[in-house]
């Protein structure tokens, strides 16, 4: 074996000074810093200055100038892909005891915390301290409570609803497993405080029970079995003491089953009696996990705490005293009129272009304030980009309302010499700036606005015909190489403070008439007559569009719209924002809006969108979700609603709070919001607000953020092995399984690819890789399936392995999204009592180009499973290849029964869902069947309707797959007039009511869309892209004549199957060919 290469590195130290070391290119940066510091104790005479190895870190410098801290030690250095044999030593700017927090604080947000809380200005730092205080008050009360009270036993204030409704889901899943009873065996284990070996309890309980029910059954047999003598009375006293201080412990996985709700929801439980496996558990004290919680970085955190304190003093700044008027109290001040300066251009690229000029519109979410509210200056010379123009808008500043946002775009044009050159203007950046400041005080002075490129390098961005990007959130771009603009504003003497709802609502005085109305809007025997039935229908109807004239409609009968809970969001529409009378009403009419009868999740997200950007509003949708949602019906919209974030005016929000407190106090929670706004991080628009949450988070989350580490750490790991392997060459695939093995046992490596809590499934432990099943997949980015055994203690009574695939270099976004619509679908449908077996495996993008994707267990392609047909399976010949394999895998009629009812209701619910969705690019490879005859689709890259084309025709040539060996295995065979069977018919039943169900569902769907929209997806970032829906729940007709379409559509793709089929057979082809 050649001896490792000699590379010689410059390095720059902390006083400045640069030495110069050799070192081979495979050594770790971990072993490269102790020959540093060894050369400066040898060689330099700075020996005394020089502290512990811990108290320092190496950066480099990437070929665009980015200076990158490298806190992983155990990376080699021909890992890094220097351009410059260039590394600095940098000493950590934290007190010794932190340095380690520190670099793991740095590790987690992938940035240097120490050079990120430098940069902050002046929101960001205020935010920054006041979500740090409420995260270390949450956690300390917490603790303390939990310790006093232990796990409480409600989930929240509706106690009987709650558990009527957990109920009525437990018996729906129930039928899901055709058991005939809900009594089973359950095993306890319990391992007493002085004692060697566990105590097994037997219990034989309900599915129905809920843990703190099991646990009050442990306590019983263990007080019976030691103490058979005592009163009953004592008994009671002592199991009501001690049954909310434990938890059940599954076996076999990490999943933790407490609180109120039937085990029967639990994933563990339904695994188990999936593959018909006894319910196994261990019983945990709360008191062993409680009190660990360490805090990380506290003297750097309290310092800045401090400097905030300072801060708000009263002083006076820019001229200003701090202190703050309100608005309508100052006269003269509030019938101003807003205005504005346009002052001068800085880095005006004179020349590209020859003029100049801007457009500057007055915003309340993505609406313009009013008709008129956009204006454009003059042009001036690119030469000498002085306007000095003033901008007047027509609204007083009494009526501007909180939310208030500047939309500026910056447009070039080129003087038209020849027929080559264009004349049209160019907009090439963007801007938002609020108009009052996080203290809700309007904006005033000079301010510099730094203009965001319409293109990155993650894709073009979109943006109105004004060149606004009115969706992202406010604030300047911190690159000062792009083009700037100075803004002039009114100054005054004191700080002007806006309306606040707490003094709305308190200045707002009821008139006899509108409380007759709002006394009349809360009669529940309140007789309708037709016109009122008739407004009603139209409030709840899904093809619900607003005019100018039914805007006014609802604005007068808005005591009536309360008749119709779910209209909230609707009615809000009707406000006009630019009056600040009709604001207070508005704020009233929130305020007071009945809330018992709606989907408050599906309300709250939507009072979320972009399009509600008044605090007030988005403070009452957190209040829905902070009191009416439990952490279980959280985590299905998790993703949706880090999104939300970015709709937020200001980086310390009800919203931002929320989520905090949520993933502080329920570490299932926290894992996803981790990797959800990690992934965020990236870009530069949204780094500063996910940074100042995601640090709050890691700095008090306590021991998990060491599990984070560890995750975060493998997928460095695997992301440097993806990119080696996909620049290797042909002789260095030649054997893939030894060279993938190679890579992933190299020096470091091992060591960080074992034992870590799955970032795909929280409730997974990985253990050890199994390398002997560990391969190289063939696709053109080089995925990388990988199997780890099972890390969880008692393995043997859970799943003894776990396959996940990597992949780096594709953007599972869209994926993840698409499974998590199935996921609510699956939940939608099955609230209606409807199972149509959807398998929404877990995906999860760990940045904008990586992620993993869950491995369903005992699954095949359908192109595998026609392969093992032979030669006419594979080339689309023989139909009955897949039945055959289902029937080999479900040896005797009821096993063969089950299977196919199972294939016929998932093949069901993927037409339907498929359809709606818009689910393109569907070939034998992107479709599998499990040994049970579940069916389920893959790889979600195309969605909304956008299909794949090829010299301008559509390869898709029908709308939903439907195939001749589908329907063969739903007919149990047949091959006679197989869509007049019942099993057929049946099949149509079952397409059509989740189709109906779906319909009826049509605002839950667009709302999670519309969430996602600022989410940088190709397929989805404007409101033609959800217009697809529309189109497939065919809004233009009623209900029955959609459905009707829809069951054309489903039979038309059967009879159109050959059309399918010969595209498949040339995908064989070209499978071969590959």
């Amino acid at each position: 074996m050649a001896a490792p290469k000699k590379v010689v590195l410059d390095i720059l130290l902390p006083n400045g000074c640069v030495i110069v070391v050799e070192c081979e290119e495979d050594m770790t940066l971990e072993k490269i810093k102790q020959n540093i510091l060894s050369c400066i104790k040898r060689l330099t005479p700075f020996n005394e200055l020089v502290h512990d190895q811990k108290n320092y870190y190496l950066e480099s410098v990437t070929s665009g100038a980015q200076v990158i801290p490298l806190y992983d030690e155990q990376v080699k250095l021909n890992e890094l892909n220097l351009f410059y044999g260039y590394l600095s030593l940098r000493e950590h700017d934290a007190f010794l005891d932190e340095k380690d927090d520190l670099a793991l604080m740095s590790l987690l947000l992938g940035f240097p915390l120490d050079d990120f809380a430098s940069t902050l200005e002046r929101e960001a730092c205020e935010a920054r301290s006041l979500l740090n205080r409420l995260a270390d008050m949450l956690v300390t009360e917490s603790q303390k409570d939990l310790k006093r009270n232990g796990i409480p036993e409600q989930t929240n204030a509706h106690d009987v609803e709650e558990n009527q409704t957990n109920l009525m889901k437990s018996q729906n899943l129930l039928k899901q497993f055709s058991l005939s009873s809900d009594i089973r065996p359950i095993f306890v284990q319990v391992q007493e405080r002085h004692s060697t070996s566990p105590i097994c309890f037997n219990l034989t309980s309900s599915l129905y029970s809920s843990p703190i029910d099991i646990v009050a059954n442990v306590i019983s047999s263990k007080l019976s079995a030691d103490n058979p003598t005592m009163s009953d009375d004592d008994r009671v006293k002592i199991i009501r003491e001690y049954k909310t201080r434990y938890w059940l412990q599954a076996f076999g996985c990490e999943e933790r089953l407490f609180g109120s709700k039937p085990i029967l929801q639990s994933k563990y439980v339904q695994t188990c009696l999936r593959l018909d496996k006894p319910l196994y558990f261990k019983l945990i004290n709360i008191e062993s996990t409680v009190g660990n919680g360490k805090k990380r970085c506290l003297a750097m955190i309290q310092e800045a705490i401090k400097q905030e304190e300072e801060r708000k003093k009263p002083q006076k700044f820019g001229g200003r005293s701090n202190e703050i008027r309100q608005v309508w109290n100052e006269k003269y001040i509030a019938n101003e009129t807003f205005s504005l300066r346009i002052l001068s251009g800085q880095l005006i690229p004179a020349g590209e272009f020859d003029e100049v000029k801007i457009i500057i519109g007055l915003y309340h979410g993505t609406q313009p304030l009013y008709p008129g509210s956009i204006v454009e200056s003059r042009s001036v010379d690119t030469l000498n980009p002085d306007w000095q123009q003033e901008i007047k808008f027509d609204i007083t500043l009494v009526n501007l309302p909180p939310a208030s946002k500047l939309c500026c775009s910056i447009h070039f044009h080129r003087r038209r010499t020849s027929l080559l050159i264009s004349d049209e203007w160019i907009c090439t950046g963007w801007a938002n700036l609020n108009v009052f400041n996080h203290n809700s005080c309007l904006i005033q002075g000079r301010q510099k606005v730094r203009f965001w490129p319409t293109e990155t390098n993650i894709g073009k961005i979109t943006i109105s015909p004004y060149g606004f990007n009115e969706k992202n959130l406010a604030g300047i771009n911190p690159d000062r190489s792009y083009p700037t603009i100075e803004l002039g504003f009114p100054s005054y003497k004191y700080q002007i403070a806006t309306l606040s709802p707490r003094n709305g609502l308190a200045m707002q005085a009821q008139t006899k008439h509108e409380q007759l109305l709002r006394s009349c809007a809360f009669q529940d025997d309140l007789e309708e007559n037709v016109v009122q039935s008739d407004f009603y229908d139209w409030l709840r109807s899904i093809d619900f569009e607003l005019t100018e004239q039914s805007s006014a409609e609802l604005w007068e009968r808005r005591y009536e719209c309360m008749h119709v809970p779910e209209s909230l969001p609707r009615w809000l529409k009707c406000v006009k924002w630019s009056n600040r009378d009709d604001v207070l009403e508005a704020y009233k009419v929130v305020e007071n809006w009945p809330t018992k009868n709606i989907d408050p999740l599906m309300t709250a997200l939507e009072l979320l969108d972009a399009d509600y950007p008044d605090p007030f509003v988005r403070f009452s949708a957190v209040r829905l979700l902070d009191t009416r949602i439990d952490d279980d019906r959280l985590l299905p919209v998790i993703l949706q609603i880090v999104q939300a974030i970015k709709n937020e005016p200001y980086h310390d929000s009800a919203l931002a709070r929320f989520l905090l407190k949520r993933s502080l106090l329920n570490q299932q929670v926290g894992h996803f919001f981790y990797w959800h706004s990690r992934a965020e991080l990236k870009n530069p628009q949204h780094k500063v607000r996910f940074g100042l949450l995601l640090e709050a988070y890691i700095r008090y989350c306590g021991e998990y953020a060491e599990d984070l580490g560890r995750q975060v750490r493998t997928v460095d790991k695997l992301t440097f092995i993806a990119e080696t392997i996909q620049n290797s060459t042909h002789d260095e695939l030649y054997n893939q399984k030894g060279y993938l093995a190679h890579l992933l046992t190299r020096e470091g490596y091992t060591q960080n690819l074992q034992y870590f809590r799955s970032p795909v499934d929280y409730n997974i432990e990985l253990g050890q890789l199994d390398l002997e099943h560990c391969r190289i997949m063939s696709s053109a980015r080089r995925p990388l399936w990988l199997r780890w055994t099972n890390g969880s203690e008692y393995a043997e009574h859970y799943f003894p392995t776990f396959d996940l695939i990597f992949k780096n270099g594709d953007d599972l976004r869209q994926d993840m999204l698409a499974l998590q619509f199935i996921q609510m679908i699956d939940i939608i449908w099955k609230a209606d009592g409807l199972d149509l077996s959807l398998l929404p495996y877990g995906c999860l993008a760990t940045g904008y180009c990586s992620g993993l994707i869950e491995v369903v267990k005992n699954a095949k392609t359908i192109m595998n499973i026609q392969r093992l047909g032979g030669f006419k399976g594979q080339f689309q010949i023989d139909p009955s290849a897949l039945y055959r394999w289902i029937a080999k895998n479900n040896p005797g009629s009821d096993k063969l029964r089950t299977a196919i009812d199972l294939f016929t209701r998932s093949c069901a619910g993927y037409c339907v869902l498929t359809y709606v969705l818009g689910v393109a690019d569907r070939h034998p490879d992107n479709i599998m069947v499990n040994e049970r005859g579940q069916l389920f689709h893959i790889d979600f890259g195309h969605i909304l309707g956008n299909f794949k084309m090829k010299y301008g025709i559509r390869r898709e040539r029908t709308q939903l797959v439907l195939i001749d060996d589908f329907v063969r295995v739903i007919n149990n065979n047949a091959e006679k007039n197989p869509t007049e069977t019942r099993e057929f018919q049946n099949f149509q039943k079952l397409c059509v009511k989740g189709y109906r169900i779906l319909r009826r569902q049509y605002r839950q769907i667009v709302c999670l869309c519309k969430l996602m929209m600022n989410c940088d997806l190709s397929e989805l970032h404007n409101e033609n892209d959800i217009a697809y829906l529309r189109q497939t729940f065919d809004l233009g007709s009623n209900e029955q004549e959609a459905c009707k379409r829809f069951e054309l559509v489903l039979l038309d793709s059967y009879r159109s199957s050959v059309k399918t089929r010969v595209d498949w057979f040339f995908h064989a082809i070209n499978h071969i060919k590959s």
